[in-house]
């Protein structure tokens, strides 16, 4: 019986992932993919423990490991630290962001959108540019805050 229930689930699992294969684009794809081949690789695992099988089971957690490497790394992986000075002034906050130092909450997100847009490091900019362009827009929205 519970090598029927664990059939059934394995034929669920692809039937669902042979339907997002229709209508999916490659992001929502991929991410489907790996969801189903997790949840197939813990479906054998439970075969294999079921039949008394262990060695397989450390075959399908090595897999496991492997298909989530890239996530454990970044988990395990030290945030870089900042480099900025922590006393930037307003004045200097603000030629960052290019507005006047009394602008609006509107005006600071604008500029740093329209700033992190051509500067973000996932896109080829600078972290130190991103950081400075984070730090600014936190300082001036924080010196608005504080007048209110």
């Amino acid at each position: 019986m519970p090598y029927l229930l664990l059939a059934i689930l394995g034929a669920i699992l692809l039937f669902w992932l042979v339907l997002k294969l229709k209508e999916a684009d490659r992001k929502t794809l991929e991410s489907s993919f790996k969801f189903t081949l997790t949840l197939l690789l813990v479906l054998f695992g439970i075969y294999c423990v079921l039949t008394e099988r262990i060695g397989f089971v450390a075959a399908a957690a090595l897999a496991l490991v492997y298909l989530y490497a890239p996530k454990i790394s970044r988990y395990f992986r030290k945030s870089p630290e900042k480099f900025l000075p922590k006393d930037m002034g307003i004045e200097e906050a603000a030629q960052i962001l290019g507005i006047s130092q009394d602008a609006s909450e509107a005006e600071i997100q604008a500029a740093y959108h329209r700033l992190i847009a051509k500067n973000h490091p996932d896109h080829g900019g600078s972290k130190y540019i991103a950081q400075q362009l984070n730090q600014a827009r936190e300082l001036l929205i924080e010196k608005i805050k504080q007048k209110n």
